[in-house]
């Protein structure tokens, strides 16, 4: 079972996060260019924005299999498990609770030729990166089990 969990666990991390790590990331840039008129980029800000709303809100999943696993394997004892599931949390909040509504109000403006807000653009590639270093973060406790 254990085997199970974790192999469930890193193929959702790998298909469900990473995807919502590169929309999230590649946004802003297709955002700014729909927002100077660029209709090719805002099909694309489209689709980058509804792959980091459903692949973020899916990727709950990683860690709920991530609580079966340390549970499975015994490890809620481990500091590096509760390090990666507060890590994990706030990740998944900065996404579904940041990132994900300044990218609507972006692809709003961009929609409607507007320029891009100079502030939302700069919160996006701040925030985008901190949502990105979480998972290596995270990949790294994973990895290394520190404690």
């Amino acid at each position: 079972m254990r085997n199970a969990l974790l192999i469930a666990h890193i193929a959702a991390a790998v298909l469900l996060i990473g995807p919502a790590t590169f929309a999230a990331s590649a946004f802003p840039r297709q955002a700014a260019a729909a927002g100077d008129g660029d209709t090719t980029a805002l099909g694309a800000a489209r689709v980058l924005h509804r792959v980091s709303r459903g692949y973020g809100t899916a990727s709950l999943v990683v860690g709920a299999i991530g609580v079966a696993l340390a549970q499975q394997s015994s490890w809620w004892s481990e500091p590096w498990v509760w390090v990666a599931l507060v890590v994990f949390t706030l990740a998944s909040i900065l996404l579904l609770v940041v990132i994900v509504p300044t990218q609507a109000r972006v692809l709003h403006d961009a929609e409607r030729s507007a320029q891009v807000d100079a502030a939302a653009k700069a919160r996006l590639h701040s925030t985008t990166g901190l949502y990105s270093m979480a998972w290596v973060v995270v990949l790294a406790l994973m990895v290394i089990k520190p404690g």
